[in-house]
């Protein structure tokens, strides 16, 4: 979090490794560690706009230096915030926020912030607040398990991309796979699984034949849908469901 003119960060001394300027100990701690991992980190590398400024219309007066009142029609400036720390691995996107004290307006960007994160829809997101380096231990733990989950998740996705029966989707899932844009690849499975469900009228019918060749074709059809629906549904903008 990025000290502003109110009350300051105590405690924390300029360093520099790597050519990077930090601001404190930790923060430099944080950066290494990452490293020692493998993973290679942006400090400070975005600020982002998580309230949208505006030039206001409505008469506003407040008091100037002398105490009379005053128009005050200048723009509202942008509400921004700047983690330490952001880094793409696979489909997440991480955030880490190392605290050293914390200012007093932290609170309330770090509920903004959560609400933008909510909002992304190009990546799964993972948020820390880091305070030592236990913590970042563990934190780098979680990172790796959930990559693990979703690397494998997503392997399993292009294994049964073969089962889709419409003609020429193959080619195309597996592009939208490739992009990660899991919304498009849900378009595509739940087409198909349309299409298996109304040309395959044994699957609910049991006085009408049906193949196993059919029936293992539908079933991984089904696995597939569920799986791509499990991460569309984590790239979702809210305005959607509206």
């Amino acid at each position: 979090m990025k000290v502003s003119a109110n009350k300051k960060i105590l405690n924390a001394s300029p360093l520099e490794w790597g050519g990077i300027k930090f601001k404190s100990k930790l923060e430099m701690m944080v950066y290494r560690t990452l490293l020692d991992n493998g993973i290679i980190a942006q400090y400070e590398p975005t600020k982002y706009i998580i309230w949208e400024g505006y030039k206001p219309k409505a008469k506003f007066y407040d008091k100037d230096k002398s105490g009379a009142l005053r128009l005050n029609d200048k723009k509202i400036i942008s509400i921004t915030y700047t983690p330490d720390f952001v880094f793409d691995l696979g489909v997440l996107r991480v955030f880490i926020e190392v605290k050293g004290m914390e200012n007093d307006v932290f609170y309330i960007k770090k509920k903004m912030f959560r609400k933008y994160l909510e909002e992304l829809t190009d990546c799964i997101p993972l948020y820390f607040e880091i305070y030592s380096k236990r913590q970042l231990i563990q934190a780098i733990q979680l990172i790796q398990a959930y990559n693990k989950d979703c690397m494998g998740r997503i392997e399993t996705i292009k294994n049964l991309l073969s089962s889709l029966i419409i003609k020429g989707d193959t080619k195309l899932a597996s592009t939208f796979l490739e992009k990660r844009d899991f919304l498009s690849l849900k378009e595509i499975v739940d087409a198909n699984v349309y299409k298996a469900e109304k040309t395959m009228p044994g699957l609910f019918n049991s006085e009408i034949k049906t193949t196993e060749e059919e029936e293992n074709v539908y079933n991984k059809l089904k696995s597939l849908q569920e799986l791509v629906n499990n991460f569309a549904n984590d790239f979702i903008d809210p305005e959607i469901n509206e």
